[in-house]
């Protein structure tokens, strides 16, 4: 957590705007860090993010209670769904990361077989939003 908290002193003192990513599970566990080393953006990252993270290990992470609370801009996702980012827009985030396993080089296409690339997840995520009430 030192080593976190100089890096981002480091790079603000040079003037860089800094952001960090964490995994939904720890979250929490950095938040304090992270403000107190004065970061400008955070960023919650997993393979698929929902506003609600739920974890067998972990004390589960309310976003729109967290991001409402945090003291600095938060941008969150993944997600491939009209839906979901739906429902990530809704916490309060500054932004919603779209798409799932995009690329070759990220490991959840491979390990857990499911991939949405970002262009057709946003396609979804637009086409849903301006579609004619039911």
């Amino acid at each position: 957590m030192e080593l976190v908290a100089e890096r981002i002193k480091q790079m603000k003192d040079s003037g860089v705007t800094t952001s960090a990513s964490v995994t939904p599970a720890r979250t929490t566990w950095m938040s304090k860090t992270i403000v107190d080393a004065d970061l400008d953006i955070l960023v919650i990252q997993g393979t698929v993010v929902s506003a609600e993270h739920v974890s067998k290990t972990a004390e589960p992470l309310n976003l729109k209670r967290f991001i409402r609370d945090f003291e600095v801009p938060v941008i969150v996702g993944g997600c491939a769904s009209y839906q979901a980012a739906l429902h990530l827009m809704r916490t309060g985030a500054a932004g919603v990361l779209v798409g799932v396993g995009p690329g070759n080089a990220c490991t959840s296409r491979g390990v857990l077989g499911i991939g949405v690339p970002q262009a057709t997840a946003i396609a979804d995520r637009r086409g849903r939003a301006h579609a004619p009430s039911r």
